[in-house]
């Protein structure tokens, strides 16, 4: 894939190396490098990644590394959104100050876990960007988001998540001014940050029309609650990202799904480690939201059906445990208060293809939902992948939202969904009967 790296030069190499630990301005030097696209085109909507090949000389020797630069796109409708909704400060100030925090912590009680890739370069010159180390490196792999995670990765992320809300709640309690950049949600009343909710009452509307093409009389009472969604999906999106201060919070990653995972196993066998990444929309709030958006969006029907309120359970145990490692000294949440949490910001669920970058609200009837027919056939027959469609619908979805009628009239036209019943109703039917739609 051609890419633009020019402007990559050794000077900000020698710089972004510098910056970190052991690295001697007079005993260092950038001799070469090799800029290559970091992910498939189409992958990111959000931002724009490359991975950098570098060979340096320090004391007389040559060396070789490789890094990831995460940058702000250079389109400039995308950067301008990007800067409007404050994704890349956010996402800056969590790998550069909120993590770091809790990595310590966690050191502190002989609790090495790593949680997240290591951020070991920021700037805004000459573009904005966060470096971080390749983890594929250390065989870090993604896993294929159409098959789902198993058991044994679920519980590994469950693990990874607990411990990540349990140090955060402690750094809030010892410095809530650090939370200060992801204290506002993806949906809010701000009214500078209105751009892509029209996506979500265009997609809501499209469902109603959805189930209405079926005809099926059993469908009739839930037809009778979606009829009503275009009108209250923003309202209720904003409901969960209200944050309630008499409650246990976190820092929720709040994009836990496969494509932001990747998992690292021995000998390509037995399941090692796994790491999150992309805080782009962090917030701080509920833990509800994180368990909602992650268990009813990458894990496999089957395995959460079977052993749903064991992953629940298995979150609680790892959150408490650490919390009272750490001396917290807040009301530590029950089990009970986990599961209110859940029904509580139940309205969150994932949808499979929603916008990196702009995920707002995941009304819980988008997640079972694919393109047309004929998209899915040009998915399985080679000739378009997953991410190009998905990118495809997003480039409409995005002109629409910024108010060109061509975009418009493409969104209105493409925007037509099937849904495969057996899926949609796993994820709609429990949340329909708890009340939540």
């Amino acid at each position: 894939m051609a890419i633009n790296g020019d402007w990559i030069t050794a000077e900000l190499l020698e710089r972004t190396l510098l910056a970190e630990e052991g690295a001697n301005e007079c005993r260092f030097r950038v001799v070469g490098h090799k800029v290559e696209a970091a992910t498939k085109k189409g992958d990111n909507y959000a931002s724009e990644m490359y991975r950098v090949i570098i060979e340096y000389e320090m004391d007389g020797k040559r060396h070789k590394c490789t890094r990831i630069m995460k940058v702000i796109p250079s389109g400039d409708i995308q950067r301008k959104v990007m800067e409007k909704n404050n994704i890349f400060p956010r996402e800056i100030a969590v790998y550069r100050d909120i993590l770091p925090r809790i990595s310590k912590l966690l050191q502190s009680i002989a609790d090495p876990v790593q949680i997240s890739p290591v951020c070991t370069y920021t700037t805004d010159d000459p573009k904005t960007m966060l470096v971080f180390e390749d983890i594929k490196e250390r065989e870090y792999q993604m896993v294929d988001r159409r098959i789902g995670l198993n058991l044994e990765q679920t519980k590994l992320v469950l693990r990874k998540l607990a411990k990540l809300h349990a140090g955060s709640a402690v750094v809030y309690q010892e410095d809530p001014e650090v939370m200060e950049p992801v204290m506002e949600g993806a949906i809010t009343t701000n009214p500078h940050r209105q751009d892509f909710l029209v996506f979500y009452k265009m997609c809501a509307r499209q469902v109603v029309k959805l189930v209405e093409s079926w005809s099926d009389p059993s469908y009739g009472e839930i037809l009778e609650k979606i009829r009503n969604l275009p009108n209250t999906t923003i309202a209720k999106g904003c409901q969960v990202y209200t944050r309630d201060d008499a409650v246990f919070n976190v820092l929720n990653h709040d994009d836990v799904w496969t494509s932001n995972l990747m998992f690292r196993y021995e000998d390509k066998v037995t399941l090692n480690d796994v790491l999150l990444f992309d805080y782009q929309l962090a917030y701080f709030g509920s833990p509800g939201v994180d368990l909602n958006y992650f268990l009813n969006g990458s894990v496999q029907d089957e395995i959460r059906e079977k052993h749903g309120l064991e992953f629940i359970r298995y979150y609680h145990t790892i959150l408490t445990d650490t919390l009272w490692k750490l001396r917290y000294s807040g009301n530590i949440p029950t089990l009970q208060d986990i599961h209110v949490e859940m029904v509580r910001t139940g309205f969150h669920i994932n949808w499979k293809e929603n916008p990196p970058g702009f995920r707002h609200v995941s009304p819980p009837f988008i997640g079972p939902l694919s393109w047309s027919k004929r998209a899915q056939k040009r998915a399985t027959d080679g000739r378009n992948t997953a991410a190009k469609m998905r990118n495809a619908r997003l480039n409409v979805a995005f002109w629409h939202a910024m108010g060109h009628n061509e975009g418009k009239k493409r969104a209105e036209n493409r925007a037509r969904f099937q849904a495969k019943r057996p899926r949609f109703l796993a994820v709609f039917r429990p949340f329909f009967y708890v009340g939540i739609v």
